[in-house]
């Protein structure tokens, strides 16, 4: 059954590249796991409470993440494109620079490639 590809006339500009779709913000569960451990052993340190965003600091468009899939499994995802929703970011991304700094931390394997 084709996935509905929403956001096709808007046009937004992430880390110098032009996507012609909504922006996602796509990242590993394990690697979200390791954050999560960090926070814990600066809790056990005795450290404060902190709210951190996790992310690559930039965002995939659903269609590059289709597209993606379609080229790696040798099959097309089937999809219908279909206009914005009403009240959808063009794009949302976290800024990532506090983890960073705080613990050094970033998601490894940043591309789709």
């Amino acid at each position: 059954m084709p996935k509905n590809v929403s956001g096709k006339e808007r046009f937004t500009q992430t880390s110098s590249r032009f996507f012609r779709f909504l922006v996602h913000h796509y990242a590993a569960l394990h690697y979200l796991a390791n954050a999560h451990l960090h926070a814990l052993d600066h809790l056990e340190d005795g450290g404060s409470s902190l709210t951190l965003n996790c992310g690559y600091g930039y965002g995939f468009s659903v269609r590059e993440i289709v597209d993606t899939v379609s080229f790696v499994s040798g099959n097309a995802v089937p999809t219908h494109e279909a206009p914005h929703r009403a009240g959808d970011c063009a794009a949302v991304v976290a800024d990532t620079s506090q983890i960073k700094e705080k613990f050094e931390w970033s998601l490894k394997h940043d591309d789709l490639d």
